[in-house]
């Protein structure tokens, strides 16, 4: 059996820091992870920036070549702003030239999002597996004219109206026969898979009378998992945040936090990882150096890094504004690392469980939330032992058998 998987984002898609895109990260796990059920795997993405193809080459592209997994680019970057329509249909184009030179017999996008291909697919069963909770949030204008400014294609008139004439373009055929939104995607014919429960349950209300909705749930790196937690000498002081610098991340809240929490613990220490718009991330190191918050960035690391850091800290937080299954919170876990994050976040943490879960946007009940933690070894211990137990559930071995049953079923029941 022949699976595409396709996603517009990329590692290493943007100017500037080398940038991790959480659909990505979905799509490199979920494809090794196939390939161990015997199906044969391809990925299209947009394409890696020059910059940074030597790093993609090192924690992607060895990976994927061992696994015999091929990897399609389209000729574009990934749009952040205006240049959608001309980014979508060169896009188009290349999922045509890799239907037929694939031959796939399940086509599967890892994020709801535009298509044309739908009069192309003769059979073909097409698939949307992503989240599906996401609301507006404080400052996501803010978060959005970033990303347009430092990753997008400069804002000039010329621009403006070249772009326009492409985007009318890809409505106009979109109308005849693509698909924009969820309801015209579910009357085309596509499929729904679900990544979360809420995500699910929502989806199947909204789309269960259209088409087939399904729950298979986002998986974990399991081998790096930590059976018992209680053998891991970690410090007693240190915070982590992995994530996109972003307001709807919440890393603005849990600076303002982290200051509010100085003034009770005067040496704990928070280490921030990841890369956003330059604007935002010169935004946050002033911030940091106003206020003289005891605070480590460390940029943008390597892949496999990331495990090494949740072994090395005490507590992770990830403040969100919106966000379902995020990757680091079921990494954390996996690891014993006690989590504290809020109620705007879809994840498997059970408040005072497993974690501490805080209303989203309050910075005194995340001090304090970190502060409880921080303070007390006891709960700590208890919330890892916890957290491992749940976390073993989800591996992304479970997730690719889950598909690999879901693909047969269809494939048997379109013959």
């Amino acid at each position: 059996m022949k699976i595409l998987l396709i996603s517009k984002w990329v590692a290493g898609a943007t100017r500037g820091d080398f940038f991790y895109p959480g659909a990505w990260r979905d799509t490199y796990e979920l494809a090794l992870a196939l390939t161990n059920e015997r199906l044969e795997v391809a990925i299209l993405t947009s394409q890696v920036r020059p910059e940074h193809k030597s790093r993609f080459r090192l924690e992607f592209g060895l990976s994927l070549r061992k696994s015999n997994i091929k990897h399609y680019f389209a000729p574009t970057y990934s749009a952040f702003g205006a240049e959608w329509g001309l980014v979508r249909l060169k896009l188009f184009l290349a999922e045509l030239r890799t239907l037929w030179a694939f031959h796939p017999d399940i086509v599967q996008y890892m994020q709801f999002g535009a298509s044309l291909l739908y009069p192309w697919l003769k059979g073909i069963p097409l698939i949307f597996y992503s989240c599906y909770l996401f609301a507006p949030y404080a400052n996501e204008k803010k978060d959005l004219a970033a990303k347009r400014l430092d990753w997008g294609i400069p804002d000039t008139v010329l621009n403006k109206f070249w772009l326009m004439g492409w985007n009318l373009l890809y409505l106009c055929l979109s109308y005849l026969f693509g698909a924009m939104t969820l309801p015209q995607m579910a009357k085309r014919g596509a499929l729904f898979a679900l990544m979360h429960e809420k995500g699910f349950q929502k989806a199947r209300r909204q789309f269960g009378r259209t088409t087939s909705v399904a729950y298979i749930q986002k998986g974990v790196d399991l081998p790096h998992a930590v059976l018992d937690p209680r053998n891991l000498k970690r410090p007693n002081d240190k915070i982590l945040f992995i994530g996109s610098i972003l307001y709807g991340k919440g890393i603005f809240d849990l600076l303002e936090a982290m200051r509010l929490l100085q003034k009770k613990l005067p040496h704990v220490k928070l280490t921030i990882v990841g890369t956003g718009p330059e604007s935002l991330v010169q935004q946050m190191l002033a911030f940091i150096k106003i206020h003289r918050l005891n605070v480590t960035y460390e940029g943008s690391k390597h892949y496999q890094y990331k495990w090494k850091l949740y072994d090395n800290h005490t507590i992770f937080c990830l403040p969100s504004y919106s966000d379902a299954y995020p990757s680091v919170i079921l990494e954390a876990m996996a690891v014993g690392l006690p989590v504290v994050t809020t109620d705007a976040v879809d994840s498997p943490v059970t408040h005072d469980r497993s974690g501490l879960v805080v209303p989203v946007g309050k910075t005194e009940a995340l001090s304090n939330a970190m502060y409880q933690l921080l303070t007390e070894t006891n709960k700590r211990q208890k919330m890892s032992q916890a957290e491992t137990r749940e976390v073993i559930k989800y591996s992304w071995v479970q997730t690719a058998k889950q598909f690999s049953k879901f693909y047969r079923e269809l494939l048997q029941s379109n013959t």
